[in-house]
């Protein structure tokens, strides 16, 4: 049981180390908005959370687009944004999450 706790220690302490040395992680967030920002179909940013863990940069992106986009247009803005983010924004993994705008102002 202590051999289980220190392992688990072990590998979530690193974890939080590596995301305040590392220099790079406090800009790319804006960085990886910016890059969201610029593609066509994009309304907003609602939710981003970074991940940087063994080296590896990985994106949760929630974009805002259009309610009245056909699914198949929607998704389509969704896997540029992907395919933009990884390319140009150092970014190793992106996933990317639609919501419809209703209106209101982006949250971030």
């Amino acid at each position: 049981l202590s051999l289980s706790l220190f392992l688990c220690s072990f590998q979530f302490i690193p974890f939080l180390n590596l995301q305040k040395k590392n220099p790079l992680f406090n800009t790319t967030q804006q960085e990886v908005r910016s890059v969201v920002m610029n593609v066509p179909g994009v309304l907003g940013v609602s939710h981003m959370t970074l991940h940087y863990l063994a080296g590896r940069l990985r994106a949760e992106i929630q974009i805002v687009v259009d309610s009245n986009l056909r699914v198949r247009t929607a998704s389509e803005v969704a896997r540029r944004v992907k395919r933009v983010v990884e390319r140009e924004a150092s970014v190793d993994e992106a996933d990317v999450h639609l919501e419809l705008d209703d209106g209101s102002e982006p949250k971030f």
